[in-house]
This record gives C-alpha cells, structure tokens and sequence, in this order.
C-alpha cells in the first residue's frame, strides 16, 4: 500500500488545542485537528512525490550536449580515438566483452565507469577538461537506465553501409544444408570457409593461399554457396578465364580478388551478373581496355584495382564516365619531388682582416679551401694581390701547416699553433716553441720540412 493510500484511509484524530500562553492567547501554529492534518498531507506529499518515476531523459536535448562538451574532442568524425565515436549511433557500442553502453544497466556500461572515476584515475574520462557535474553524471544514469534510447536515422548509421554486404536474405532449410556441406568440402582442400561476421549466414571464402594448386575443377567446392558467398579470394591461383564461368553464378558476391591470375577479357564476360559487387582486385591479370568493358553494368562497384594489368588510360577515363562513383586504382602516383637546396658556403670570418670592419658576405675570396670576405672591393682585391700578407689576420681560418713536426722541439705539430714565414704556414706543438721561432727563426727554419 502507498503512501498516499494511507492518507485517504486515515481518520483525522482530534487534539486538544494547546494551552494559553503568558499573554492569554493560543500559538498561532498548533491550532488543533487541522494543523496536524495540514502537517501530515505535506508529509505523505513529499513521500508521494519521491516514488513518482522518472521524467524521460531527451537525448537531443539532455544528452548529446554533454557528449559534445565533453566526448567529441576525442571521439568525433575526425578523432575516434581507440576506434571509438560518440557522435553517433553504432551497434558497436553494445558490442563486445566489455561494452561502451548496456542499455538498463549503468554499471555494466563502459560510459558511465569512466565517467565516474575519479579524476586522478588514468582511466578516467574526459581525458583532458573538467569532469563531468554530479547533475550531468545523474543525466546519463538516468538515461542508460531509461534505455539508452539513441535516435538513429540510416542515412547517420555507419553500420548502414556495412550491413549490405551481408544481406543475402533468410536462407532455407535446404540451402543451410548445401551451404554446410560446402563449407567442409572448401576446407578439405585446405581453403578457409566460414560466416563473415557472427549473426550472419553470409560467407567468406579465401583459396589464395593454396596458389597455382587451384585450378577450374578446384572451384566447384564453391557449389552449394550460391544463395550466401560474399566475399572471395582467388589472388595468385591457376583459374581461368573459363573457371570464372562458376564464380558468375553466385550473384551475393561483394568482393572478389583476382590478383596475379591469368584472368583476360574473356574472364570478366562471365562476371556481368555481379551486379552487387563492390570491390574487384584484377592487379597483375591480362585485363585490357576491352575487358573493362564487362565491367560498365556493376552500379555498385566502389573500388578497382587495375595494377600492371594491360589497361590504359583511355580506357580507365571511358569506365569512368559509366561508374561515375567507381575509384579506379592503377598504381600511377605522382613520383615525389626532391627539392635540392643549394647552400652557399660561409665566410670564416665576420671583420675585414685589412680593416677590422664588418664583412660585406658579396666581397669574399676562396683562400685554401676556406672563405675569407672583406669589407668592401678595395680590401679584397689587396687580398687576392697579396694573400700572405694579410692571411694570419683572418679569424677563424684554418690552415694547413706545411711541416709535420715542430722546428723547435720536433714533437708533432698543433695545427692551432701556426705562423706565416716567408709565405709558408709553419706548425708548432705549443704557443712557447711558437714564439721562440718568431724570436730567431734563423735557429729553426732549416728544420721546417
């Protein structure tokens, strides 16, 4: 019984009024029965009011703004970081061992633990932002215990498109039995078989691994599939053009591999009724500009692959203008372009060694390997007449001692200690022998070699 059953069966007890007060009169607010009876219709009120259910959460209005504050950054059109979108509604969501939304059961939901952590926690969402308000965490409770109720419209549903792969209708009794048995026979061969995805009859079927080993009398393990093959690989295999006879009848085809075989024109005639078909490999065949021919009736031809087959261009325009939708790959890609940047050597020094000005970078010389710039033409040209006079006034200018040892001591020379003697760059093992040779270089001069 609820409260507010309660209240109606309730008699209303009489109580004595309360008692005069130092000034004679009554306290104004305990006036008898209807007090008490005003008193416990606010309270059976209140009680009442907390079991009343809870008003229906609007997704558009309630919920997609907190996802949009606070989800999209990372979860979007652009961003689905860990495979994951938010901004709209896929089956994938409730999918899987560890589900982002169980639709009545918030602690099952992913959304919901993640958004609860605390803060600190690295599993914790928003990753970056504010967390979300206790009014927002209660929004989304409230909503996934509602349902989880999420509009959908086809046109926004990304599992749409995916889906119509695996339409292939109710199969009967009869064609599960041959669809089985030709499962096993595919296997027997050493070929995979099985059910594209769970909850789907729909098949896939890949012989590319078994090579050149596949040949026409091969592909009649496929009897049996009409009604629910899918998608099928004969890449690298020894079929024909007449083998392809057995692959046109199974018209749920939506993908069909052919790479590498030595499929031709005469191949691609007998594929015609594939009018469902979304994808065709045909890289490396003998297809010619007259095959792609056999190919203008696939409306929903999405992808083809025509890599060192013996298409043209021509022909690949021509295709074009009758699968305007169709993305033709033919492995023609703009080769990159290597941009050489040429870089002009720098000056070793910054001051005009004749002047001790700053260096113009437009007067400068090469002098033994290096350049030496100048502030000006004059300065240079005085250079280029006499290198050796101003040469050990360069800064920075490495050169090259023409002796090994050191005249002084006949230690090995330190090319950072040099000097200029009668045109010649002479090394020295210290600053001391250096300056010793400076002194008397008459003393040492014979033993430069």
């Amino acid at each position: 019984m609820s409260f507010c059953q309660i209240f109606r069966l309730s008699p209303v007890v009489p109580v004595p009024s309360a008692a005069p007060n130092a000034r004679g009169t009554r306290s104004p607010g305990n006036n008898g029965p209807c007090y008490h009876h005003a008193m416990r219709f606010l309270l059976v009120l209140t009680l009442c009011a907390g079991s009343l259910p809870a008003q229906e959460i609007d997704f558009d209005k309630q919920v997609r703004p907190i996802l949009e504050g606070s989800c999209y950054k990372c979860h979007d059109a652009k961003r689905h970081k860990g495979d994951l979108r938010l901004d709209q509604w896929s089956a994938r969501l409730a999918a899987g061992e560890h589900p982002v939304l169980v639709p009545g059961k918030p602690d099952k939901s992913g959304l919901f633990h993640r958004v609860t952590l605390d803060p600190d926690d690295p599993d914790s969402m928003p990753e970056s932002g504010e967390p979300l308000s206790k009014d927002q965490i209660a929004i989304l409770k409230t909503w996934i215990e509602q349902g989880a109720k999420w509009p959908r419209t086809a046109a926004a549903d990304p599992d749409a498109e995916w889906n119509k792969q695996f339409a292939i209708g109710e199969l009967t009794d009869a064609q599960k039995a041959s669809q089985a048995n030709a499962i096993k026979t595919v296997k027997g061969i050493g070929g995979i078989a099985g059910p594209i995805a769970n909850n789907t009859d729909a098949i896939d079927v890949n012989l590319s691994l078994l090579g050149a080993g596949v040949t026409d009398d091969k592909l009649q393990t496929l009897s049996g599939l009409e009604s629910s093959l899918v998608w099928l690989n004969l890449s690298r295999t020894g079929i024909s053009d007449t083998g392809l006879a057995k692959v046109g009848g199974h018209t749920h085809l939506r993908r069909l591999h052919l790479a590498r075989t030595s499929i031709g024109d005469a191949g691609l005639a007998h594929l015609k009724g594939l009018t469902g078909l979304q994808f065709l490999n045909l890289y490396g065949t003998n297809v010619t500009d007259a095959g792609l021919a056999h190919l203008s009736g696939m409306k929903s031809l999405k992808k083809l692959f025509l890599w060192q087959s013996k298409v043209t261009d021509a022909g690949v325009e021509k295709l074009t203008k009758s699968l305007p939708g169709v993305v033709i790959d033919t492995g023609k890609y703009a080769k990159p372009v290597v941009v050489k940047v040429e870089t002009k050597p720098m000056a070793v020094n910054t001051k005009c060694p004749i002047t001790g000005k700053p260096v113009d970078a437009a007067q400068a010389v090469t002098f033994e390997e290096q350049l030496v710039a100048f502030c000006c033409g004059n300065c240079k040209a005085a250079f280029e007449k006499d290198p050796g006079k101003y040469a050990d006034k360069v800064e920075g200018l490495k050169r090259k001692p023409v002796n090994a040892k050191c005249p002084v001591k006949g230690t090995n020379v330190n090319p950072d200690h040099i000097l200029v003697h009668k045109g010649k760059v002479v090394g020295f093992c210290c600053p001391n022998c250096k300056a010793a040779f400076a002194k008397n270089p008459t003393k040492f001069e014979a033993k430069i070699n």
